[in-house]
């Protein structure tokens, strides 16, 4: 007697589903992560709401015509120490 078994491409279709779900679910718990750690950089609850802009929709100027002041730029060049 011959048991039914499903054809090899029906498994991997599942497999793919199943994968592209975990896929999904993953992105959007990470989305909620970033959320709640840009919230609390903020200083405000994470479970508040909040909408952050798209990149696509910001005037990013072609030229920085403004200068950096010697301290920011001693911040940014200049290591931080390393903790023992």
């Amino acid at each position: 007697m011959k048991v039914w078994q499903p054809c090899r491409t029906c498994l991997e279709a599942r497999s793919a589903s199943a994968q592209a779900d975990y896929d999904l679910q993953a992105a959007i718990g990470a989305t909620e992560i970033a959320h709640g750690d840009l919230a609390t950089a903020l200083g405000i609850s994470p479970t508040s709401q909040f909408r952050v802009e798209s990149i696509q929709h910001l005037n990013i100027p072609q030229d920085l015509t403004d200068s950096i002041s010697p301290q920011s730029l001693y911040a940014i060049s200049t290591p931080a120490p390393i903790s023992s």
